[in-house]
């Protein structure tokens, strides 16, 4: 004989056929485990949540549901009818989201604690609310009452401050936002650390601070980060050299759709964004990826390889490098924004090493480039470094150097003597194995 059902045995059979009917409307569009629990008493309301296990409802969220799954004592009822099973999936769930809330505010914290713009030694001081380790005030006149009992915390001088606290929070959010919706910023730019940095600088700051001129951000403060950019990324490119480094490509979409392919290089220390095309017309195929890089990459390849090749490299460092350069533009379709972020790093990489004065007059005497392109000589920058060299090789020789500047340099630049020899010109047509520049200046 079957026995007749208990009232709580009722309401968790009611719950559970209720909840199974309205699932598809009641359930909220979320990957939180707590959902398999719980549904939406009211679809207008989404803090209000009906337990599946045992009919009972609650405020405040999913999490809160969660903690009654796994019976955490304090803030709600332990459920009578959930398994094991149950505890033991919420209460892990429970566990991880607090880790994360934690990681994320120690996150927080330490991006904050980056900005210091209040020195040590300054002489005015601010008394501090709460328990932050920076100064903080919340308002001319906290400075001078909130010290009237110094051996004694009261509670209703705490929940006095955390009020007016919250009144003042509130009313800098709206100014906030009103600027975020007339200048259309992205609301995820909210997340930026940097921006987190920008708040802390200008508390620490006072009343009274002054945004920049729209000149400043576009001239001095730019360049200022562009080389702050630059000294961040000195480690990765060391890190390059040291162990390596593996080129990256990434595909995506922008507002108008279309395909956009950035070329990155990554390594232990992060990934550093090198350039961008668009690809709307091209199909990214392993093929297609691969002809891209090998483009941009090949050009310098070939340049490394001469500097550390058998072949003596001095008279063709610095003219395969600029032709590596145009190559690379080439490939970008002459488009500046894809080649230069490229072309940067050359030149900050290769300056002083590969663009040494005597690299800039070994190219000028290299007849393979100077007798294809003679207008070499009128780079300004290239002569000064010829005459650099001859002042270094002939210290305080006046006469030497006037007599290799105005007479041999001469003969070379109008192809007198050997340098106007047919078998001279055949000599440097081809840049192979075979052609040694340094012969020509020994007859």
């Amino acid at each position: 004989m079957s026995q007749p059902m208990s009232q709580s045995q009722n309401v968790s059979s009611a719950a559970s056929n209720a909840a199974t009917d309205n699932s598809a409307t009641l359930r909220r569009a979320s990957n939180d485990i707590g959902w398999e629990y719980g549904i939406l008493v009211d679809p207008t309301n989404l803090d209000k949540i009906q337990c599946k296990l045992c009919g009972k409802i609650m405020s405040s969220g999913i999490s809160r549901l969660k903690k009654h799954i796994a019976q955490i004592k304090g803030s709600v009822s332990s459920c009578p009818n959930a398994s094991k099973e149950d505890i033991a999936k919420c209460k892990a769930a429970v566990e991880e989201g607090s880790k994360k809330k934690k990681d994320k505010l120690q996150a927080a914290k330490e991006i904050r604690e980056e900005v210091t713009i209040i020195e040590e030694d300054d002489d005015e001081e601010v008394e501090l609310v709460g328990t932050r380790k920076r100064p903080h005030t919340l308002g001319p006149m906290d400075k001078y009452v909130s010290d009237i009992n110094p051996g004694k915390k009261m509670m209703g001088q705490q929940t006095i401050s955390a009020t007016f606290l919250k009144a003042r929070t509130e009313k800098v959010d709206s100014f906030l936002a009103r600027w975020v919706y007339e200048a259309g910023i992205p609301f995820h730019a909210i997340d930026n650390n940097s921006f987190a940095q920008f708040c802390e600088a200008v508390g620490q700051f006072g009343v009274g601070y002054q945004p920049p001129s729209q000149y400043k951000l576009r001239e001095p403060l730019l360049k200022a980060e562009v080389e702050r950019t630059k000294k961040c990324l000195k480690k990765q490119e060391q890190e390059w050299a040291s162990t390596g480094c593996s080129i990256m490509t990434d595909a995506w979409s922008d507002r108008k759709r279309r395909s956009i392919m950035n070329l990155c290089v990554n390594c232990k220390e992060g990934t550093t964004f090198l350039s961008s095309k668009e690809t709307s017309d091209e199909s990214h195929t392993g093929e297609y990826i691969f002809n891209y890089v090998d483009k941009l990459f090949a050009p310098l390849v070939k340049v490394l390889r001469l500097v550390d090749g058998d072949r003596p490299s001095m008279g063709f460092v610095y003219g395969e490098l600029q032709k590596a350069k145009q190559e690379i533009i080439e490939a970008c379709m002459s488009k500046e924004a894809q080649y230069k972020p490229i072309l940067d790093i050359i030149d900050t990489k290769s300056q002083g090493r590969l663009d040494s004065p005597l690299h800039l007059t070994a190219y000028l005497l290299n007849p393979f480039y100077f007798y294809k392109d003679q207008t070499i000589q009128n780079d300004s920058s290239i002569m000064e470094a010829v005459v650099e060299c001859v002042e270094r090789f002939y210290p305080e020789d006046v006469d030497a150097h006037d007599y290799i500047i105005n007479k041999e340099l001469l003969m070379y630049k109008n192809k007198v003597g050997m340098f106007g020899k047919i078998v001279a010109a055949r000599g440097c047509e081809a840049n192979n194995d075979n052609y040694d520049p340094g012969k020509l200046w020994l007859f």
